[in-house]
């Protein structure tokens, strides 16, 4: 069935991405045509059932410019209404900058043939927002909005905010702010924490899971992608593109909506133009805790927890590893597979859940033409 199509004849497509929602019944389709430096600012919303039968669709235009506003995540509720975080610059001559004050804002747009628009104010004020992440229906109506901010520059992160908003009234209910500890920065960079600065700004966030006793688990990857383009005596260019994917960050929230704690998970991983397949990692979670399964550079079996860790660029001749966080922040380090005869190469990213991983998981790896399925579970 094909529900989107895109001029690939274009420069500057655009974008799409797909959301899921909580229960699993609303599909969304959110697409961004190109950019248009003087257009204002345009996307279209799709939502299908789980049969991919069409619910309903919009074609948005909003009243601000295209370089003054940014969409910097979306999710759809169970019952079909589509929120939209976004970030606007009210100069109305200068692109989006990040040394002003800008307006985070949350969007609804409502499900059904009218698709009514409604703003809500968030409140982040007095602070530079480095990325946010939104998730629907996380418990009773109610979604979490999770971000990272900075206090001294754009460029680095100084600790990480949690909003408990209410769907139906737009209402924050509860906010935390919690700034990193110097402990805490040192773990990624002990360099950067002697000259004063914090955690460079590169974390998406991933999952957002409640906790058994009502509060939440949110987690950020430091996920980054550099294009270099070289150019021969001849005038020939060459593009490559780097991909990195390391460590990871697990903020716990308590019922209250306050961050209790927060851990810093180590990870080194990069490859060279094959879209990162073999990076990443897969989240599984049970009683005991969190689980991070990824590819590791064979040597961080000995440095992991001790030493600067080595970044594992071939998954063929690495280890499969597990790391898993407690419920109290307690983490270890467990070698699943040392992949020395197989050579075969896990992709993390493409494994598939049972039960949004609390029950295992099925593990795709790859070696040549040859495709096997590897089943993960938990003793009981």
């Amino acid at each position: 069935m094909l529900v989107e199509t895109m001029d690939s004849r274009r420069r500057s497509q655009g974008e799409f991405a797909i959301k899921l929602s909580e229960d699993r019944s609303k599909i969304a389709i959110f697409t961004n045509p190109p950019f248009k430096v003087r257009g204002s600012e345009n996307f279209y919303v799709r939502i299908y059932d789980k049969n991919l039968e069409e619910q309903w669709n919009a074609d948005i235009e909003l009243t601000y410019r295209d370089r003054n506003f940014r969409i910097m995540d979306f999710d759809v509720t169970n019952s079909g209404d589509v929120f939209i975080l976004s970030v606007y610059d009210s100069n109305p001559t200068i692109s989006l900058s990040p040394s002003r004050d800008l307006d985070y804002k949350l969007m609804r747009i409502q499900s059904g043939d009218y698709n009514k628009i409604t703003e809500f104010d968030l409140g982040l004020t007095d602070i530079s927002v480095h990325s946010l992440g939104i998730q629907c229906d996380l418990k009773d109506n109610q979604m979490s909005i999770s971000g990272f901010y900075g206090t001294r520059n754009y460029y680095d992160m100084d600790g990480s905010l949690y909003l408990a908003v209410d769907q139906e009234k737009g209402e924050v209910t509860s906010s935390s702010l919690s700034s990193f500890s110097e402990e805490f920065v040192a773990q990624f960079n002990r360099y950067r924490m002697f000259r004063g600065r914090g955690i460079r700004k590169n974390f998406v966030f991933r999952q957002f899971m409640p906790r058994p006793d009502g509060g939440a688990y949110v987690i950020a990857e430091d996920y980054d992608v550099r294009v270099v383009t070289t150019q021969n005596s001849r005038g020939a260019t060459t593009t490559n593109y780097y991909y990195y994917y390391n460590d990871i960050i697990v903020l716990s929230i308590d019922k209250e909506g306050e961050i209790d704690w927060y851990a810093h998970v180590p990870k080194r991983q990069t490859s060279m133009n094959d879209g990162g397949y073999y990076l990443g990692y897969t989240f599984l979670m049970n009683d005991e805790g969190l689980h991070f399964v990824y590819n590791d550079h064979r040597k961080n079996a000995k440095r992991w927890g001790k030493k600067p860790l080595r970044a594992i660029t071939n998954a063929k001749n690495g280890n499969l590893v597990m790391v898993s966080v407690s419920h109290d922040a307690k983490m270890t380090y467990t070698l699943l597979n040392r992949n020395k005869k197989q050579k075969f190469r896990v992709s993390p990213k493409s494994s598939r859940l049972a039960d949004d991983g609390r029950d295992g998981a099925v593990l795709l790896s790859l070696r040549g033409s040859r495709i096997r399925f590897g089943n993960l579970y938990f003793d009981k």
